[in-house]
């Protein structure tokens, strides 16, 4: 969805609890920081700066069980693990402009970099993306995989009076 098409949908809403990204059973390509941080942080940091931009009041992350055990058992060195890292991390993005993250970024390059890797988009030009308006229209790819037009809402409210 493009940022203009969230803002619209947040712009009633008083609160926001954001529950997404993905979790330790994934096993991407390395590295694995890159992964967790673009599928954990960057998300997160978007969709908070366009709550905040809606005027949402109260913003709150259901992120992971593994964020407390980091905090609760140093023991696991779990900050030191990808995944638990990001969730951390996610607790504290809310919103940070790309100007203040871009050292971050040049300095996550430049460690690659030294270490003879290289990411598969440079974390500069992944974090500059995020500032984007970026999205896919569905309907691009409808017709080509045969998905119809159907209204959500309704289909959630008719499945909980079927649960109900």
């Amino acid at each position: 969805m493009r940022d203009a098409e969230i803002v619209a949908l947040l712009s009633d809403c008083y609160g926001f609890i954001y529950a997404a990204g993905a979790d330790e059973r994934v096993i991407p390509e390395s590295p694995v920081v890159k992964f967790f941080y673009e599928a954990n942080v960057l998300p997160t940091q978007r969709i908070a700066r366009l709550a905040k931009e809606a005027g949402v009041k109260k913003f709150v992350v259901f992120g992971s069980y593994f964020a407390e055990f980091a905090e609760r058992l140093p023991e696991y060195e779990l900050r030191k693990q990808a995944y638990p890292n990001t969730r951390l991390l996610q607790e504290q993005v809310p919103v940070v402009e790309y100007e203040q993250m871009l050292p971050t970024y040049q300095a996550i390059d430049a460690h690659a970099k030294a270490e003879g890797k290289e990411h598969g988009m440079h974390m500069v030009v992944s974090g500059k993306l995020q500032t984007e308006d970026l999205f896919l229209d569905p309907k691009d790819t409808m017709p080509v995989l045969g998905i119809k037009e159907h209204d959500v809402e309704a289909s959630i409210k008719e499945s909980l009076k079927l649960c109900v």
